[in-house]
């Protein structure tokens, strides 16, 4: 059963703002994604520092085993 809370609208909109709704990896507009920096079943909380916004395909690379999501909101891939 996922317990996971919805991330509170005022986080989606200033992280939608922060990154002027595109994704924050290669710059698309849509469909975007917000996606945690830091795994969600790790910190179980929802914060504008580890929230990032993402296009689905980044955000789906970003889950594979030798792409991560660096401190500075930024998708390294190797």
């Amino acid at each position: 059963m996922n317990s996971r809370p919805p991330i509170p609208s005022k986080i989606e909109t200033e992280i939608y703002t922060e990154c002027g709704h595109r994704c924050a990896v290669c710059g698309k507009t849509y469909p975007l994604e917000l996606a945690h920096i830091e795994p969600w079943s790790k910190i179980k909380k929802h914060t504008v520092e580890n929230i990032i916004c993402m296009c689905v395909d980044c955000h789906s690379r970003s889950h594979k085993k030798n792409d991560k999501l660096g401190k500075k909101k930024t998708l390294q891939f190797y």
